[in-house]
C-alpha cells in the first residue's frame, strides 16, 4: 500500500475538512493518503490528507469572501431529487462533469435578476 502527502502551499488553508465525518484537522493533524490514484478521480479535486479519525479524505476549507452575497451551491441529494433512481456517486460524477455549465447559467440568470430588482429599486424610490 502507497501513501502519500500533498505539501501544503505557503499561503495554503489552515483548515481541512473531512469528506466523510466534516470534522476539521489542520494540515499538519492530516494522515499520508493510502492508494490516492485509487481513491482520485482524474481531473478530481486532490485531497490534502486522510482524516486522523475516520480515515477518509480531507480538503481545504474554502473560506469564502465576507463581501460576497447570494452564492448558490448544488449537492447530490439536489440531482436524485430530480433524479431518484441515480446513485449518490452517479449525482455526483453529473455535477462534477457538468460544474462549469451550472455556473456559467447561474451567473447568467443572476444578472437578469439584479438587473430586475435594481429596476424595481428604482421604481419605488422615485415613488
Amino acid at each position: 500500500m502507497k501513501t502519500e502527502k500533498m505539501e501544503r502551499e505557503d499561503e495554503g488553508p489552515d483548515q481541512y475538512q473531512c469528506d466523510n465525518c466534516s470534522k476539521v484537522w489542520t494540515f499538519e493533524q492530516l494522515h499520508s493518503i493510502s492508494d490516492l490514484s485509487e481513491r482520485v478521480e482524474a481531473g478530481g479535486i486532490v485531497p490534502a490528507g486522510e482524516c486522523p479519525e475516520c480515515g477518509c479524505l480531507s480538503y481545504a476549507v474554502k473560506h469564502e469572501n465576507p463581501r460576497s452575497f447570494a452564492r448558490v451551491s448544488w449537492t447530490a441529494e439536489d440531482v436524485r431529487t430530480l433524479r431518484e433512481d441515480l446513485t449518490q456517486d452517479q449525482a455526483e460524477a453529473f455535477l462534477r462533469r457538468h460544474e462549469r455549465h451550472i455556473a456559467t447559467r447561474i451567473t447568467e440568470l443572476g444578472w437578469d435578476v439584479l438587473e430586475t430588482l435594481l429596476n424595481m429599486d428604482e421604481e419605488i424610490l422615485k415613488a
